[in-house]
């Protein structure tokens, strides 16, 4: 299984050993990344979180879950406009 190194729902690194991933995280990461947490990479593709977008028709910035990003439910895609 693999470890993930995973900071605001972005992976930073992927390892083959939880410990591994733990060295580095208290090593080489954390300073860089404070609150980055490891995780095995079946736990880290299971989370929807939330990501910047553009809506298409006025140019703001808003928030959509990924598994949406780029689909019909993105306000940032010209599909959901046109339904």
């Amino acid at each position: 299984m693999n470890y993930v190194i995973e900071y605001n729902g972005q992976m930073i690194r992927a390892y083959r050993s939880e410990r591994g991933a733990k060295i580095a995280l208290s090593r080489k990461y954390a300073a860089k990344y404070p609150g980055a947490q490891v995780m095995d990479t079946v736990q880290f593709s299971a989370q929807d979180v939330m990501v910047d977008s553009r809506n298409l028709m006025n140019g703001k910035p808003i928030k959509v879950r990924r598994s949406e990003l780029g689909g019909p439910l993105d306000p940032g895609t010209e599909t959901y406009w046109s339904s």
